[in-house]
């Protein structure tokens, strides 16, 4: 079993643009970057998220670097198949940023 961690103070994260939508694109490479890591490496059990408010902890059955990202993910989804409109998806998605 391999287990990383993985620092939010790390620079490479800390120099991530600070508009929304730069941060939406970079977000969703990160998580397909995290699929990649689960499905080449199944030795790789976790990646752990440390430093933010909530840390989470990445898994092959929850590859993503936010705590809500399978929520994230469904909204996206949604949107896509028209489901819910644009409106409706930036409401949902604030929501969930709204401690």
């Amino acid at each position: 079993m391999i287990y990383w961690k993985f620092c939010a103070t790390e620079p490479a994260v800390q120099s991530l643009p600070p508009s929304s939508t730069e941060r939406a694109y970079y977000t969703a490479q990160v998580d397909r970057l995290l699929g990649d890591i689960f499905k080449k490496n199944v030795a790789v059990t976790g990646i752990e998220f440390l430093s933010f408010e909530n840390p989470h902890t990445a898994t092959p059955d929850d590859p993503y670097w936010s705590a809500n990202g399978k929520a994230y993910a469904s909204i996206k989804e949604a949107a896509a198949r028209g489901e819910i409109t644009p409106e409706e998806a930036i409401a949902a998605y604030r929501r969930l940023a709204t401690p």
